[in-house]
C-alpha cells in the first residue's frame, strides 16, 4: 500500500473519494456505485460522498445496509435531499465503497460476510472509505481486497471563552 495523494478535511476526504470514483468510470458506459455500509454515521456519509459525486453523469448510486443484500437501496439525489427506496442492488457494479463503520464491534459485522459480499462483485473496484484508520486498526486490510482506500483524520479542538 503506497500513499497515492494527501487532502485534509471533509472536503479532502470527499475530493479523494471523487478522484478515485472518476478515475474508475472514465471510458465507462455504467455507472453503478454500490456503498456499503451499516447504520449509524456510515448513512450520512454516504449521502457527503454521493453529494461529491453528483456531477458523474448516469451514475446510480445504491445502499447495502449491513451487508445484508435484502436490507438494499436505490438512492436517488433530488435537490438538497436524498430519495432512499428500498431496492434490490445489481448483479454487477462498477465499484463499491466499504465503510468503516462495517468493522465497530458494537454492529457485529463478520469480516467473512463482507468478503463474500465482495466477492460477488469479482470486477468491480473495492475503495474503503474510513476514518482513524479502523480498517487497519481491526484487521480488515489484510482480509479484503480494496483497490483503493480513502481514510480521513480529524483534528478537533474546543474553545471556551468562560
Amino acid at each position: 500500500m503506497k500513499v497515492i495523494a494527501k487532502d485534509s478535511g471533509i472536503g479532502g476526504f470527499n475530493s479523494a473519494i471523487r478522484r478515485v470514483v472518476q478515475k474508475t468510470l472514465k471510458g465507462r458506459k455504467n455507472k453503478r456505485i454500490i456503498l456499503i455500509g451499516c447504520s449509524g454515521t456510515c448513512i450520512p456519509l454516504a449521502e457527503l460522498i454521493i453529494s461529491g459525486l453528483r456531477g458523474i453523469k448516469n451514475a446510480e448510486f445504491y445502499y447495502i445496509l449491513n451487508a445484508e443484500k435484502s436490507e438494499s437501496y436505490v438512492i436517488k439525489p433530488s435537490g438538497f435531499e436524498f430519495e432512499w427506496r428500498k431496492k434490490d442492488v445489481p448483479d454487477d457494479a462498477e465499484i463499491l465503497i466499504l465503510f468503516g463503520g462495517l468493522t465497530l464491534p458494537k454492529y457485529g459485522i463478520d469480516v467473512e460476510k463482507v468478503k463474500e459480499l465482495v466477492s460477488e462483485y469479482s470486477d468491480a473496484t473495492v475503495i474503503g472509505a474510513s476514518g482513524s484508520n479502523v480498517f487497519e486498526k481491526h484487521g480488515w486490510l489484510d482480509r479484503v481486497d480494496f483497490d483503493y482506500l480513502v481514510d480521513m483524520t480529524i483534528d478537533v479542538s474546543t474553545y471556551s471563552w468562560e
